[in-house]
């Protein structure tokens, strides 16, 4: 890369770094595009062998798989379109001018070049995306809970059910893995009775083993003193006898005690009452007011992540070089910021942090 005059040293190795690649991550984002670019151009040959071969059934799958390749694909060239602003764009000789005399490491060069580039994210989608946590999470709860209440009063009745109202090796011996177009499905009937302890398996010679048992009711009655709850079976064997037993004895006996459906579906329950999907750090300054601003959204972001470093004050030159910088970073037209932009949206930030302070000290 080929840098103008006005960018600093450490500035034009990162950026280097982060587009290229250098001998810690040789992978950088233009490789990253160009995989990206090439995930696509497949995805659209399987689409259309697909579409040849009236194999419409694959086709979901794959137009899913080409949507999420596409936004994978554009966000990686957003982030070097921006990372190409902050070097190229004549407004950022303003920006570094103002911050040599804040900056005496090449630690805070790096600091400030990586928060300008990470604070440039899709706030809307950020703030819909949680949204959409928090409805989901209560509707999961709700459900499990109904469905846990459903299944235990099954269990009241007496009635024989199907096993898979209550057990969980049977869901899994009769579920098929469908997820993501049936993609894991030949791999989870290969392994299946691996998992579940139903492959029969030939015994090897010269085997030695040790087995936990669960003692029987009248083998406790003959117990006196205390009353164990397992009984430990060494069997010694010599090297030329071969060994006859069941190595998967103990996996299926484990299946035997795994928890009912319900007690299952209550656990996923009780982690929906208690989850709170995370809106902390950058994401929660950005998205703090309810008022949708990209302005707003972007320079508390970035004061976030500069601030919460403790390796800036927010001094005049900084409150001015950040005005820049969103400025080029948020290039919509009509979306200049200027400082006192900035000011009016961290001012309840800085309270705030003023008032954290306070109470630290």
């Amino acid at each position: 890369m080929k840098f103008p005059p006005y960018v600093p040293s450490p500035v034009q190795k990162l950026f280097t770094a982060l587009i290229e690649g250098d001998a810690w991550e040789p992978y950088g984002l233009a490789a990253s595009l160009e995989h990206a670019e090439e995930e696509l151009r497949e995805i659209a040959l399987a689409i259309e062998f697909r579409t040849r071969q009236g194999a419409i059934e694959y086709l979901p799958s794959l137009r899913r798989q080409e949507a999420e390749a596409a936004k994978r694909r554009e966000m990686i060239a957003s982030h070097i379109n921006c990372l190409q602003r902050l070097v190229y764009d004549r407004r950022m000789r303003d920006a570094y001018l103002l911050l040599i005399p804040e900056i005496s490491k090449d630690e805070q060069w790096h600091l400030i070049t990586n928060c300008a580039y990470a604070a440039d994210g899709d706030f809307e989608d950020l703030r819909e995306r949680l949204k959409l946590a928090w409805r989901a999470k209560d509707e999961i709860g709700k459900a499990a809970e109904k469905l846990k209440k459903a299944l235990y009063k099954f269990y009241q009745s007496g009635v024989e059910g199907p096993e898979e109202f209550h057990s969980i090796r049977a869901l899994l011996c009769k579920t098929e893995n469908t997820d993501f177009g049936g993609y894991n499905r030949d791999i989870w009937q290969a392994v299946r009775k691996d998992v579940l302890g139903e492959r029969e398996r030939e015994p090897k010679a010269n085997e030695q083993y040790e087995l936990d048992l669960p003692l029987s009711e009248y083998e406790r009655e003959l117990i006196v003193d205390g009353v164990p709850t397992q009984r430990l079976i060494i069997r010694f064997v010599l090297p030329e006898e071969p060994v006859e037993h069941d190595p998967l004895a103990p996996l299926r006996y484990g299946w035997e005690k795994v928890p009912s459906f319900a007690a299952l579906v209550d656990t996923v329950a009780k982690a929906a009452r208690n989850y709170k999907p995370p809106e902390l750090g950058m994401i929660s300054a950005g998205i703090e007011s309810r008022q949708r601003n990209v302005k707003t959204q972007y320079v508390r972001a970035l004061a976030y992540l500069l601030l919460s470093s403790n390796k800036f004050d927010l001094t005049n030159r900084l409150i001015r070089a950040i005005a820049v910088i969103a400025t080029v970073v948020i290039n919509l037209p009509d979306a200049d910021v200027t400082p006192d932009d900035v000011r009016k949206a961290l001012a309840a930030q800085i309270k705030s942090w003023k008032t954290q302070d306070k109470k630290e000290d």
